[in-house]
């Protein structure tokens, strides 16, 4: 079960449910991102990327499979502390992950909403400095990975920071029991299957090996997540 990523789709991939089902698996998301190593995955590396960084220029930042934009909310917040100026783009295919991104992000003028799909970026080469993505990877296939890493690659000047799920057995039964005190049908069904649809280490270094970007580095985060991260230079 565990030795091979599965090739299940989760709900979200196959169906569009209704909106106010979509919500609730979205906000149960930001909170497992909150409080399970998601967006710190994501800070983290920011944090230590920003002390070559110059204050006087806005970072372009590219969030791919953006959601909720929960993830860029708490970039452009940190970056205020920090005295930083950043601008995010989050972008989704999805026009109910859009509609309840609108709502989050009214407050942000630094965050913009594109909808548009990672096997067509609608962007130009270099148009950003850094892409990110959390939760996002395990929805693509190993044969998928490396071409749109590259494409990423492609759209930056400075590097990528991927977040996503270590498969293991702890991380699929702790899920698994959280879901059961959640209402949610796409959260219990997708949850527990986007473990399963997770990485190992090594698959994850192979993956790094066939997209050719040997600037980025599997690290090991909390709460069984990881950060495919890494600057070019």
């Amino acid at each position: 079960m565990f030795r091979y990523r599965s090739a299940a789709k989760e709900i979200l991939d196959i169906e569009t449910p209704p909106r106010h089902e979509i919500f609730e698996a979205y906000r149960l998301i930001d909170r497992v991102n909150r409080f399970l190593g998601g967006t710190n995955g994501i800070l983290r590396h920011f944090k230590s990327f920003a002390k070559r960084w110059d204050k006087k220029k806005v970072i372009r930042i590219l969030d791919v499979g953006s959601g909720s934009c929960d993830i860029p909310k708490a970039i452009v917040r940190w970056a205020k502390r920090e005295g930083y100026r950043v601008n995010v783009v989050g972008l989704d295919t999805s026009e109910e992950a859009l509609a309840f991104a609108a709502e989050n992000v009214k407050a942000f003028p630094e965050i913009t909403l594109v909808r548009g799909s990672v096997f067509s970026l609608p962007f130009r080469r270099q148009s950003f400095d850094y892409a990110i993505s959390s939760l996002f990877f395990h929805h693509l296939s190993d044969e998928q990975i490396p071409n749109v890493l590259k494409s990423l690659d492609e759209l930056t000047c400075q590097g990528l920071v991927i977040n996503d799920l270590l498969r293991r057995i702890r991380a699929y039964l702790w899920i698994s029991f959280f879901s059961l005190w959640t209402k949610s049908r796409v959260f219990k069904t997708d949850a527990p299957l986007s473990v399963l649809r997770g990485f190992k280490r090594k698959e994850i270094e192979t993956l790094i090996k066939k997209s050719g970007l040997n600037y980025l580095r599997f690290n090991p985060h909390f709460a069984h997540r990881f950060a495919l991260a890494g600057e070019k230079c």
